[in-house]
């Protein structure tokens, strides 16, 4: 085995432990509103109100401050996306998403 495929496996096998030990960056939030999460994304929502979502999520900041709400039907790639949550949003909120990672889990 080369050099780079001995760094690759290693990286894999690093990350499926971390799935296993369900550290939380490994975990998606499939558990989503869908209708509270457009009304946040529009602006409709002060804040996210879901007592069951993670209510300082970076990612839904960033798609209401760049307006980034109208992302139906267009394609998002997630690389290295570590639980999935970003890829379960963006679903979501009706775009083509193709995940990618290192790790099955």
């Amino acid at each position: 085995m080369d050099e780079l495929q001995e760094i690759i496996k290693k990286n894999q096998k690093h990350w499926d432990n971390e799935v296993k030990s369900g550290e939380h960056y490994t975990v998606p939030d499939l558990d989503l509103n869908t209708d509270l999460l457009n009304q946040f994304v529009n602006g409709e929502l002060l804040f996210w109100s879901d007592p069951n979502a993670k209510i300082n999520n970076p990612l839904l900041k960033r798609i209401r401050q760049y307006e980034y709400a109208n992302i139906k039907g267009k394609k998002v790639l997630c690389l290295a996306s570590g639980g999935g949550q970003q890829s379960a949003m963006f679903s979501l909120l009706g775009a083509d998403v193709t995940v990618v990672d290192i790790s099955q889990g």
